[in-house]
Parts: C-alpha cells; structure tokens; sequence
C-alpha cells in the first residue's frame, strides 16, 4: 500500500543521501511502528 511506497522512498532518499543502511533501516522501522499506532 501507500505505507510501504512511502517507507521505500523514504529508506531510497536516505541512501542517496549517503545515509548507512543501517541507519535507514532503523528509521524505516521507526516510521513503520508510527504508522502502526496511528
């Protein structure tokens, strides 16, 4: 859905930034569990 387009775009600009995968990912799941209690 909607979420998990956002979640890639968002973890893609990240990268591109130069952002670790790591760090992406931990803010990947942050956003998810944020979605999750909304």
């Amino acid at each position: 859905g909607s979420v998990e387009t956002y979640s890639g775009d968002f973890t893609a600009s990240l990268e591109a930034i130069g952002g670790q995968t790591v760090t992406a990912g931990s803010v990947n799941a942050q956003l998810q569990a944020v979605v999750s209690f909304q």
